[in-house]
């Protein structure tokens, strides 16, 4: 709710609303939301819409580690920063 909270953007610069909020109050606060944004969807339609969200969107739940990936993504970052 940090971009549009009381319809107000909360974020300083144009575009950054959720990295503004990502550092702000970090990767727990989007957990709790879609945990509860789930939990809501399963209680109102039942678990095969969820299940259909889930494919249509391609999350994968839980994520497969993939080191060679995950190497190279750290590799790009770290010539992004330096």
């Amino acid at each position: 709710m940090c971009e549009r909270s009381s319809g107000i953007s909360h974020s300083r610069r144009p575009g950054s609303g959720r990295a503004a909020c990502l550092a702000r109050h970090g990767v727990q606060h989007y957990r709790t939301i879609g945990t509860a944004g789930a939990r809501t969807t399963i209680q109102r339609h039942g678990i095969a819409t969820w299940q259909g969200i889930v494919k249509a969107k391609g999350w994968a739940s839980p994520r497969k580690p993939d080191l060679l990936t995950d190497l190279a993504v750290s590799r790009v970052l770290a010539e992004q920063a330096a």
